[in-house]
């Protein structure tokens, strides 16, 4: 019985997803086209509107209307069936180049969802006055409207097929999953505002350390309900956040650390895990990281399988945000101007996200040799330095070009790839950073060309 009260939970929460993601609005059409067929298939039986149903008659003849709504219902269920399945099947050939965020982004274009729900909305709205037409009036008037639909989905037939063609491109899919990220960390931001990215209590002070009792994605945080806690706790007690949203927490894996009290005090665990919300699923809409690490698959695809257009695609949008967030971490408390006022301790983990992401593809252009490739990220990486205004953030930077940059030495010295590491060594010295790296890559991919 419990297995069975566990699974039907479990199928509720995946029609949650399935309507927050993208059924609310099928439905909703489809929903309408369903009431306003029965409206209309009553006030057509009872022969109102004689003007307009003379009108609809010069049409379509009413001896004929009910065989007409019949065919128009059967081809608008066999157009709608047919063009939905060969779409999603070329959805299906491009994830399996681009991987499953394919999925994620063509669900949750609103354009994708119209078409839907008007397409099944149509066919819906055709049966019904088909199945309502009875010994009373002709339904000519039901007739017409079902024609002006039809009509109207021939029309939106080659909108839908180049919409998703379009939707298909390497370029499309990584502008859409960027546009993304730019909101998620809009909210974000909103989240940091007013909480602390340093803890002020000493380093060696008590504190209770909270587990979860649960698995799964952190999506979503409420500081003020953490700083309640926290103060109800001790006045100088602040609550410590090891995780960030789209963090997956194991059961019995830390969420908090309440510093400030000893740590046997357990009263305060089940409000903390309260504020701190799972689910088994991550969400785009509130996690920037994860439509990073979409970006970041794309690249990587791309670099594995040998095709710098689709790498090139990610990259530019991975390039695009570090100008976007490279800002110092002060800025996050813009939106309220009280920086530090709530005991909590969150970092914001976005940019750091992007630089170790650029590092891992650096390093992964240099076991595939893609040269263009390379220089691409390389010139991120420059674009990335004078942006970078956080003394934290140009630590990662540096890190991540020390680890990633011996890779780049077995290169081939091709000239557009030499220019850019020049560019980096020149951006790094003039940010004051140690570009002792890249001229080690440089000096190693001339000796390279001179011994070929």
């Amino acid at each position: 019985m419990q297995h069975a009260f566990v699974g039907h939970l479990f199928r509720l929460g995946r029609l949650r997803r399935g309507f927050s993601e993208f059924l609310i609005l099928p439905v909703v059409i489809a929903g309408c086209s369903c009431v306003a067929a029965a409206l209309l298939a009553f006030w057509d039986n009872q022969g109102s509107a004689p003007g307009l149903r003379r009108v609809a008659a010069a049409m379509i003849p009413p001896s004929g209307a009910v065989g007409f709504v019949g065919v128009v219902a059967a081809s608008l269920m066999t157009i709608t069936s047919i063009t939905f399945t060969v779409l999603l099947i070329a959805v299906q050939q491009t994830s399996s180049i681009l991987g499953a965020v394919v999925f994620d982004q063509y669900l949750r274009r609103r354009a994708n969802q119209v078409y839907v729900g008007y397409f099944v909305g149509a066919t819906a709205f055709s049966f019904i006055v088909l199945a309502c037409a009875g010994s009373g009036a002709p339904p000519v008037v039901g007739a017409l409207v079902s024609l002006v639909l039809t009509i109207g989905a021939l029309i939106a037939l080659p909108l839908l097929i180049y919409s998703t063609v379009d939707q298909m491109r390497p370029e499309s899919v990584a502008s859409s999953i960027r546009e993304l990220a730019v909101r998620a960390h809009d909210r974000e931001l909103r989240l940091l505002a007013g909480t602390r990215r340093q803890r002020q209590a000493p380093s060696g002070a008590a504190g209770r350390t909270v587990r979860s009792d649960d698995s799964g994605y952190v999506v979503a945080i409420d500081p003020t309900a953490l700083a309640e806690t926290a103060r109800s706790a001790d006045e100088d007690a602040e609550v410590v956040l090891p995780i960030l949203l789209g963090t997956y927490v194991a059961s019995g894996q830390t969420l908090a650390h309440l510093v400030g009290v000893h740590g046997d005090e357990d009263r305060f665990d089940a409000a903390i895990r309260a504020a701190i919300t799972l689910d088994d699923t991550r969400q785009v809409e509130a996690d920037s990281g994860y439509s990073i690490d979409q970006l970041l698959n794309i690249a990587w695809v791309g670099i594995n399988s040998h095709s710098p257009l689709i790498a090139t695609a990610a990259v530019e949008q991975l390039r695009d945000l570090t100008g976007r967030w490279a800002g110092p971490e002060e800025e996050v408390d813009a939106p309220t101007g009280t920086p530090g006022t709530l005991p909590v301790v969150y970092t914001d983990g976005a940019i750091y996200s992007v630089i170790d992401g650029l590092g891992t593809l650096l390093a992964a252009t240099a076991r595939s040799g893609q040269t263009a490739t390379t220089r691409l990220v390389i010139a991120a990486h420059t674009h990335a330095v004078p942006c970078l205004r956080s003394g934290a953030h140009r630590t990662a930077l540096t890190r991540s070009l020390e680890a990633a940059l011996p890779g780049v030495e077995g290169h081939h010295p091709a000239p557009p790839l030499v220019d850019a590491l020049r560019d980096l060594v020149a951006a790094l010295e003039t940010a004051g950073l140690d570009g002792a790296g890249a001229r080690s890559a440089l000096a190693a991919m001339h000796g390279a060309g001179r011994e070929h």
